[in-house]
């Protein structure tokens, strides 16, 4: 763990060999790499981050960013360059990071990432109106989670 700006960012840093930042989605927190964890440590150097208000990271008042909090975790560990692995809304913190220090980024994986302004193609509306349908629902909004979590830590 890592004292940032008056908060704990929690994070594992564990194993041997070049750098790769796993960064979870919004539904959970680093946990959802154990296993990943557990099989490239021993030829990775891995680093997991809880973002802030997730696991063991707590939630501040201030406003923050989740891709600033990653390059400051970075420069502690004294992480110049890194692969990058992304699920979901880490996703989207990871296209952050990507596009501010393209540079410290040496490959990028993204998994169903979440992008800011990039809205759902008509074969997706036509799917969740299906979905929805069959689930007896008028909506399934994605990335809600997301912009709910942000205002709040924004106030």
């Amino acid at each position: 763990m890592i004292r940032l700006k008056e908060m704990i960012l929690h994070h594992v840093f564990e194993g041997v060999g070049p750098p790769l930042l796993l960064l979870h989605s919004w539904t959970t927190d680093a946990r959802q790499w154990q296993r990943q964890v557990r099989d490239l440590r021993s030829d990775h150097m891995i680093v997991a981050p809880d973002f802030r208000g997730y696991g063991r990271s707590p939630l501040t008042p201030a406003p923050f960013s989740h891709a600033d909090d990653v390059v400051r975790l970075l420069d502690h560990r004294g992480i110049e360059r890194c692969a990058v692995v992304a699920s979901s809304g880490g996703g989207a913190v990871a296209l952050q990071v990507a596009s501010a220090v393209s540079d410290r980024v040496s490959a990028l994986v993204l998994l169903c990432a979440a992008a800011e302004g990039v809205g759902p193609t008509d074969y997706l509306r036509a799917f969740n109106q299906r979905a929805c349908a069959a689930a007896g629902r008028r909506s399934i909004r994605g990335n809600g989670t997301q912009r709910h979590h942000l205002a709040a830590a924004r106030g």
